[in-house]
């Protein structure tokens, strides 16, 4: 028996007006494959490109701007692969989201780098007791621009008064916090005395009067003064330190004219500049000047009393020896004294 073939399958239903060609059932439409009694035709599914899914995880992440820079990088790496893909991969909505954050954060690097080199640097300790102060990056620099000593033998003991001129050499910020070493030496470079000071601060340009005396318990002789300044912090904003005017050094006599040799009185006025009273403990210092202008002693007292906001009052100190001394040169410091340097309780500091 012979069977014949039917081509198209026999049952099949054909569309309207369509003939059968060689090849058709890779041409026909799903739908139309069915009517042929054919299985469908699946299109190959499309994958995910690498480089896209990189490109937005890393914009995300950032990384110090490094993710940024790849995200960019990946991004349109990813986007030009998608298109010659014609269709055969997905992910450019993820490159081109890759991109765009990326792009962003080099942005914001380049506007951070931008504003960080036009905004000047203003960090810095603040000076101690100082809180509202500005502090500068500049730094204050103390000198002793003269000093001198006068010994006077006493026996198997001697006294020695000294004197010391300091200067900020600075004509931007003041000298806060100042310590001050004293080493008085022979002349084989021994140690026959020393001394430390502290002081609040000097302003701009200003000068400050240091003067004391030691009693050492060697027998040598002080062949010279060493002294060295170190400055704790500089600020732009200037310590106020009490006036002192009307400075004398008058001679001493034991009875009416009868004078007593390298011994005179020495005094004058201090003036209040705060709106709280100066301290009873306040350092007076007093350099002795010869008529050269030269440095020959100095001493040291506290103002003893307190001196109401505003006041002016005399301080004198009779019978001191002041050796070849004509004229004399003083300071003072409220606040050394005592630990009234601490933050906050300095008025020189407010």
């Amino acid at each position: 028996m012979v069977i014949a073939e039917c081509n198209p399958p026999c049952g099949a239903i054909l569309p309207i007006g369509a003939s059968f060609k060689q090849g058709a059932d890779q041409i026909m439409p799903v739908s139309e494959r069915w009517y042929m009694g054919l299985p469908p035709k699946v299109a190959p599914q499309r994958q995910w490109n690498g480089f896209a899914i990189a490109a937005f995880v890393l914009s995300l992440l950032w990384l110090a701007w490094l993710g940024s820079l790849l995200g960019v990088i990946f991004g349109v790496l990813a986007h030009r692969q998608i298109k010659r893909s014609r269709g055969g991969q997905r992910g450019d909505g993820l490159a081109i989201a890759g991109a765009t954050v990326g792009g962003l954060g080099l942005l914001m690097l380049v506007v951070g780098i931008i504003g960080a080199a036009a905004t000047p640097s203003h960090s810095g300790p603040k000076a101690p007791g100082a809180a509202s102060h500005q502090v500068s990056p500049a730094r204050a620099e103390v000198q002793v621009v003269a000093s001198g000593f006068t010994q006077e033998s006493t026996g198997a003991s001697s006294i020695i008064s000294y004197g010391l001129i300091l200067q900020n050499k600075s004509a931007q910020v003041a000298a806060l916090h100042i310590q001050l070493a004293i080493s008085l030496v022979d002349a084989q470079g021994r140690s026959v005395a020393t001394a430390t000071t502290s002081i609040t601060g000097i302003p701009v340009g200003g000068r400050f009067y240091i003067g004391g005396m030691a009693a050492p318990n060697v027998s040598l002789t002080v062949a010279r003064l060493e002294a060295s300044a170190t400055v704790g912090s500089s600020a732009t904003r200037q310590p106020v330190l009490p006036t002192v005017s009307h400075l004398s050094l008058a001679g001493y006599s034991v009875a009416p004219g009868i004078p007593v040799p390298g011994y005179g009185n020495i005094g004058g006025d201090i003036t209040n500049p705060y709106s709280v009273p100066l301290a009873s403990t306040a350092t007076i210092y007093v350099v002795y000047l010869n008529p050269q202008g030269q440095v020959v002693g100095g001493a040291s007292e506290d103002a003893g009393a307190q001196v109401e906001p505003g006041a002016t009052v005399a301080f004198s100190r009779p019978d001191v020896e002041v050796g070849q001394a004509t004229t004399i040169e003083a300071s003072v410091d409220p606040c050394v004294a005592f630990g009234m340097a601490m933050p906050g309780t300095c008025p020189a500091m407010s």
